[in-house]
């Protein structure tokens, strides 16, 4: 019998798997090629050559690179070379040139091993950076070339929970600038050295409380609200409260009474030194309530990110607020920050206040290993599995109305970041083997897709 070829009109299946090789009656077989080397397939049955690419040169030392994406503008895009501690700016294939015609060159704390874990998230002309077990770095352009790079300056927070053993005290020299801090048990370690802690108010002493219509002399403080006042002008306190937190302002017209704000029920320092076990010198972030001066506190709480506890790995941006995720002491907790600012982790209950999740695990702790925005929610990637979280309504999410639900258990790829092309993450799955694609994320939510 005679062999017979017959003509293959379509190869829009691409390369099928060997053992689909003795499956003529598989419809992809016959659209499929044994091998396409050097060729893409396209949708209309043709193929066409594979792109190839253009040398535009060596990297720094010709070593190890990642390259970051920087686009501010359809026709303001470049791209960013990091090899260990030196970064470089390309623009239309040419290294950027300094002022002297040399290649600009900016250093920045990461090693070679830190360039694989390296996650990013871009906000305008400031692009934040996390990975290699440093704290978050804030990389900004001011021009071409002239860019800065140090760790971001986090006013007010995320913290750990606050300490409950009445026994552990902290007292602080002062309210303002720079200030002792003296615990009454062994607290201090030197990795404490550029965290933050919170003193909250364990009472309030002899300040009472603001009442309407009452005989006051100037300099007597007072409190409203969990925040305390000053009068500085003025001898009846009139009817209405003061209710600003910071400077001086004028409340109410008869009679014109003005306050002074001193400081609300808890404050907020930025460790500088540690002497020893039990002392510290910090510098004041926030005016520390006098009551943590003059008798200490123990509701304390320890910034959740230092050396201690480790940073973030993983950063994305959704909802103007800024997302990390996964330090080493608590792998699946998620913070977002305050809406409309990056740098401010105030938590609260308030619609646009900073919060924290803790996604609960079963049997195995799998640590968040991506973050990415999408058109139904924040898609999470942990080892074992991807998650969704979203609001209850059409609205940014908080605290009192976010939700984290399963969306699979197939598991991702440490340290390859997914895209959403459509609003979908597409990722690598744990094996390394397949692109799993989300046929309907957030089915838990009834969403269709």
């Amino acid at each position: 019998m005679s062999r017979v070829s017959r003509d293959q009109l379509s190869f829009s299946s691409g390369e099928v798997s060997p053992l689909l090789h003795g499956r003529p009656d598989y419809q992809r077989y016959q659209t499929g090629l044994k091998s396409c080397v050097g060729f893409l397939p396209l949708r209309q049955g043709g193929v066409t050559r594979a792109p190839g690419t253009i040398f535009r040169g060596y990297t720094r030392d010709n070593a190890k690179a990642r390259l970051i994406a920087f686009e501010f503008a359809k026709n303001d895009s470049l791209i960013l070379e990091l090899t260990p501690g030196w970064m470089r700016v390309w623009r239309y294939g040419q290294l950027v040139l300094t002022g002297g015609g040399t290649v600009y060159e900016l250093a920045h704390p990461y090693t070679a091993a830190d360039l694989d874990t390296l996650q990013w998230v871009q906000s305008a002309d400031v692009i934040y950076l996390a990975g290699g077990g440093k704290p978050i770095q804030r990389l900004a352009r001011m021009a071409l070339n002239n860019w800065s790079i140090a760790p971001a300056e986090f006013k007010n927070g995320p913290f750990k929970t606050q300490n409950l053993d009445e026994a552990a005290t902290v007292k602080a020299s002062s309210s303002t600038g720079p200030a002792t801090l003296t615990a009454s048990k062994a607290l201090f370690r030197p990795e404490h050295v550029g965290g933050l802690m919170r003193l909250q108010a364990q009472n309030f002493g002899t300040t009472p409380l603001w009442t309407g219509q009452t005989d006051i002399s100037v300099g007597q403080r007072m409190r409203y609200d969990g925040r305390v006042y000053e009068l500085v002008a003025g001898d009846n306190t009139g009817v209405n409260p003061p209710v600003h937190t910071e400077g001086i302002e004028r409340v109410g017209l008869s009679p014109s009474v003005s306050w002074r704000y001193i400081s609300d029920d808890e404050g907020i320092v930025r460790i500088t030194a540690v002497a020893n076990a039990t002392t510290a010198t910090a510098q004041v972030i926030r005016t520390l309530p006098g009551t943590v001066v003059t008798d200490g506190t123990y509701r304390w709480s320890e910034g959740a990110w230092s050396r201690i506890h480790g940073y973030p790995a993983c950063l994305e941006i959704h909802d103007q607020r800024l997302v990390a995720a996964a330090t080493p002491s608590e792998p699946r907790t998620v913070w977002f920050s305050v809406l409309g600012d990056y740098l401010d982790f105030e938590d609260g209950t308030e619609a646009d206040s900073a919060f924290g999740y803790t996604i609960a695990g079963g049997s195995s702790q799998n640590r968040v290993i991506w973050l990415k925005s999408g058109k139904s929610g924040l898609h999470i990637g942990a080892l074992g599995e991807e998650l969704s979280a979203r609001s209850e309504r059409s609205e940014a999410m908080n605290a009192t109305n976010a939700f984290f639900g399963l969306d699979s258990s197939i598991g991702s790829k440490e340290g390859v970041r997914p895209i959403a092309p459509d609003g979908r993450p597409i990722f690598i799955s744990k094996d390394g083997g397949r692109v799993p694609w989300p046929t309907c994320w957030m089915t838990w939510t009834g969403t269709t897709c």
